[in-house]
């Protein structure tokens, strides 16, 4: 999970999205898919397993997110 500008982002679990939370009422604003990321993924190695990563620069602004056993890290942007 992160904190992002006054929203909560998690992972789904066990599923390639990324909720946006309004954290003052708990509410899902927002729901980032992330199938492709994870299809290509699976497809270089058929070991990785699910979206568990999400990491957030606050100097840069820039958002990443991994999985587990993923090989790579992935610089994401998320639009309005």
């Amino acid at each position: 999970m992160e904190y992002i500008d006054g929203y909560l982002y998690a992972n789904q679990w066990q599923l390639p999205y990324i909720l946006k939370i309004d954290p003052s009422n708990g509410q899902v604003v927002a729901k980032i898919d992330l199938t492709e990321v994870w299809n290509g993924i699976k497809q270089k190695d058929p070991h990785a397993d699910v979206l568990n990563g999400i990491a957030y620069d606050p100097a840069t602004k820039k958002i990443y997110v991994t999985g587990k056993w993923w090989p790579e890290l992935y610089e994401v942007q998320f639009t309005k």
